[in-house]
C-alpha cells in the first residue's frame, strides 16, 4: 500500500479512527507512516499532533547494560521507542 492510499484509507476508512468518546482523532498508526510527506501534509492541514505510543523505558541496567521496558501494552514514549502514533487536535 503506498502512502497515498495510507492516507486516504485513515480519513475515509474507520482503520484508524479512534471511536466518539476518545480524545484522539485516529490511533494505532504505524510508526513507519509518520515521517512520510503525504503524513506531515495531512497533520498541517487539518492541524494536528502526534502523540507517541509504545513500550515506555523504565531504566537502564547497568549489570546487563540494557534498556528495560514496561509490557503494559501502548503507553506515552519517546519517538525513538514509539511503535504507533495517535493524532490530536493542536
Amino acid at each position: 500500500m503506498d502512502t497515498t492510499e495510507f492516507v486516504f484509507k485513515m480519513v475515509f476508512g474507520n482503520e484508524y479512527a479512534s471511536p466518539f468518546s476518545e480524545g484522539s482523532e485516529y490511533k494505532g498508526i504505524p510508526i513507519a507512516e509518520r515521517d512520510t510527506l503525504e503524513m506531515k501534509r495531512f497533520m498541517k492541514r487539518n492541524n494536528l499532533r502526534a502523540r507517541y505510543r509504545g513500550p515506555r523505558r523504565v531504566g537502564y541496567c547497568k549489570w546487563s547494560q540494557k534498556v528495560e521496558t514496561t509490557l503494559q501494552g501502548r503507553q506515552d514514549c519517546l519517538k525513538s521507542d514509539a511503535t504507533h502514533f495517535s493524532l490530536y487536535k493542536a
